[in-house]
């Protein structure tokens, strides 16, 4: 009887762990979408997937900062073909 309940134990350990390890891969996460420097202009905030720059204002009803938007979208010199 130990060992029945050792076996289901060790295969139910075995089938969380592989729940987990399907679970864990998550590609829809905005992990290294934003990338920040710091420069004499004061804060920036890069959004890598458009291209769009944002600079830091400090939020006078509060405290913080609040991301406004510092450029546009880049402009490609090119169209791409269809």
């Amino acid at each position: 009887m130990k060992q029945y309940i050792m076996g289901m134990l060790t295969g139910a350990s075995l089938i969380l762990c592989a729940v987990m390890f399907i679970g864990a891969s998550d590609n829809n996460s905005n992990y290294g979408k934003y990338q920040m420097t710091h420069t004499d202009l004061g804060l920036r905030l890069l959004d890598t997937a458009t291209g769009q720059v944002y600079k830091a204002k400090k939020n006078t009803s509060g405290g913080g900062y609040i991301w406004d938007e510092y450029s546009t979208k880049p402009k490609f010199l090119f169209k791409p073909w269809n």
